[in-house]
């Protein structure tokens, strides 16, 4: 069970002071989109495209761009992804 992400909405990230910037389910355009520091909640997108797309970018940009997922609102079927670095 390792793999669970952690359950947050929009809610219990604002309680953090972080807000969600975008929310989309373009996942390659919305990476290459996102700023440093900047929260993106991808909507209906599955969990293993979104890694795979998140892996991609970060091996396209010889990790110099990193990526977070910070968890899921499954209710929704979102999920939360801040740029690091």
């Amino acid at each position: 069970m390792a793999n669970k992400l952690p359950v947050v909405t929009a809610e219990s990230l604002a309680t953090k002071g972080l807000q969600v910037e975008k929310y989309t389910s373009d996942l390659r355009g919305s990476f290459e989109e996102m700023e440093k520091g900047q929260i993106f909640g991808f909507k209906d997108v599955q969990r293993t495209s979104l890694y795979a797309v998140k892996s991609a970018k970060q091996n396209d940009s010889f990790g110099e761009k990193t990526w977070e997922v910070l968890g899921v609102d499954k209710a929704k079927r979102t999920y939360f992804v801040k740029r690091i670095s």
